[in-house]
């Protein structure tokens, strides 16, 4: 007897909505910054630069996904057309992508700030789990703040077994009432879909990094990895 395929389900979202949750996020880092009272090149302040710039580029990619919709694309391309629903396809396979990118390099300017500060108190360990339990062992952060890291870490994991969950452990985590179920050799079940997630996920780390941020007060100076690089553009 023939073995069923695996269904996977993407739900097509509301790219109105999403636009506007990102534009929130960005004026939310925006206001951090400004109001921030760390110093220049500090990563505590930093940082919502660096989360901005991830997500400005986002609603870059959403602004010009539309044009996946115009026949001309495909043509000046591919020389041939496509019809309607291929072109709605294709669009949102291009957001699916862009998500992704997005979630992962978001993950890379986070983990980045949480080793400088786990660097400067010593409690930096190889993997970045153990890291930021050290850091909320040390900075007494509660229950839910592990379980959104782990949560954060497990998707962004995911990306090296082709969104395939490949621990021998099965686990269910949750998250303001929401559960994340990470099943061996299955995708992650979410309870909304990849691309809400993402934001979702995105939206509470922020808030996360202000607890962080507000809980290092006493440490004077963190200097940022590109404090004193410069970027020239030829």
């Amino acid at each position: 007897m023939k073995e069923e395929n695996m269904k996977i389900s993407y739900y097509k979202e509301n790219m109105l909505e999403m636009t506007h949750k990102i534009r929130d996020l960005i004026k939310k880092c925006s206001h951090l910054k400004i109001n921030s009272s760390r110093k220049d090149n500090d990563i505590r302040k930093d940082i919502y630069t660096y989360l901005m710039q991830e997500l400005q580029s986002l609603m870059c990619g959403i602004e010009l996904s539309p044009s996946l919709q115009d026949d001309s694309f495909y043509y000046y391309w591919e020389g041939k057309t496509l019809d309607k629903k291929q072109m709605e396809d294709c669009q949102y396979l291009f957001l699916e992508f862009l998500f992704n990118g997005f979630y992962f390099l978001f993950f890379v300017r986070v983990e980045n700030y949480l080793r400088l500060i786990a660097n400067d108190i010593n409690k930096e360990k190889k993997s970045i789990m153990e890291t930021f339990r050290n850091l909320a062992k040390e900075y007494n952060l509660g229950k839910e703040d592990e379980n959104l890291f782990s949560i954060f870490s497990e998707l962004r994991n995911l990306s090296h077994n082709g969104g395939f969950y490949s621990n021998k452990n099965n686990k269910s985590v949750e998250f303001k009432g929401y559960k994340f179920i990470f099943e061996k050799g299955n995708s992650t079940k979410l309870p909304f879909s990849m691309i809400e997630s993402n934001i979702f996920i995105a939206e509470h780390i922020i808030d996360l990094i202000e607890k962080i941020n507000q809980k290092t007060e006493k440490i004077d100076y963190i200097e940022d990895n590109y404090a004193k690089i410069e970027f020239t553009y030829e």
